[in-house]
């Protein structure tokens, strides 16, 4: 519940389902009394569970058309990083939201941008051959895709570095020992959420 609260403090306009008793929620009110939170009971068959989701979203027109409008098209982001943990970690935080896709280089970013033009890169700053500063001078001069906002995602907190990195004017710069909620918040800022 204490994560349930952080959470609600940091993603705005977030609505959250419980699946449990009314009873059970009363107990945590004290974290809940925002009008964004859905009780549906636990005991239910899957059938009565679609039953009382749609009917939750009918009740609620600002949350059925967020539910429509996301199922129409979720936002893109291109994970660009050489270490496997974290495309997966970062995946793994990002894929409930977003539609995902990851390249392990900065040759790799290009090739994909070639193709397919996400909404968002997050990139890291320390890979091998090309580096994120060298890859997102290519995004940039490239008039296709100059335009989508790229993250730097790294370790590196150096001072000299960061200010380097702030001269190609990315939308940002986050650091990978940042906490999932702060994450996701610094993602949802790009797109306005």
């Amino acid at each position: 519940m204490l994560e349930l609260r952080r959470i609600m403090m940091y993603l705005k306009n977030v609505h959250f389902c419980f699946i449990g008793s009314h009873t059970e929620l009363e107990k945590y009110k004290e974290y809940t009394e925002k009008e964004n939170v859905h009780c549906i009971d636990k005991s239910l068959s899957v059938d009565d569970f679609l039953y009382e989701f749609e009917f939750m979203l009918g009740e609620n027109s600002d949350l059925s058309a967020l539910v429509l409008k996301g199922a129409e098209r979720k936002r893109s982001i291109l994970l660009v990083d050489d270490d496997p943990v974290c495309l997966r970690n970062m995946t793994n935080w990002l894929k409930n939201f977003y539609h995902v896709s990851v390249a392990k280089s900065g040759a790799a970013c290009i090739s994909f941008l070639g193709k397919n033009k996400p909404d968002l890169i997050l990139l890291d700053y320390e890979m091998p051959v090309c580096d994120g500063l060298q890859t997102l001078e290519m995004i940039r001069n490239e008039a296709d895709y100059a335009e989508i906002p790229v993250i730097f995602l790294t370790g590196v907190s150096d001072m000299d570095k960061v200010k380097e990195a702030l001269k190609l004017k990315p939308q940002g710069y986050i650091l990978k020992n940042t906490d999932r909620i702060d994450f996701l918040n610094k993602v949802n800022q790009i797109f306005g959420n």
